[in-house]
């Protein structure tokens, strides 16, 4: 398995207020080149080998989950980084 992290940024536009949002997707890049074919779980916000493995990205790695986590979010060739722009939600009157 060849793991990497795919980034998407997602932008939210409401008036004058651009709220962004960001989702760290661990694929196998051996599996599929195409997300969401290569998806394999996301990457937790907080990670840590003494919580409980109560995630996919944890129970996946165990004890090497810190490492694993280090090494997909600090070389460059692991990182891909997608971005979605939507739009504002348009009010609905009922």
């Amino acid at each position: 398995m060849k793991f990497k992290l795919q980034i998407f940024t997602q932008d939210n536009v409401e008036g004058n207020y651009v709220g962004r949002h960001y989702r760290f997707a661990v694929v196998d890049s051996d599996k599929s080149k195409s997300y969401p074919s290569n998806f394999i779980c996301m990457l937790p916000s907080q990670i840590s080998v003494d919580q409980k493995k109560n995630n996919v990205f944890s129970k996946m790695f165990g004890d090497q989950c810190e490492e694993q986590a280090k090494t997909l979010l600090t070389q460059p060739d692991k990182v891909q980084f997608m971005r979605k722009t939507f739009p504002a939600k348009a009010n609905k009157t009922v």
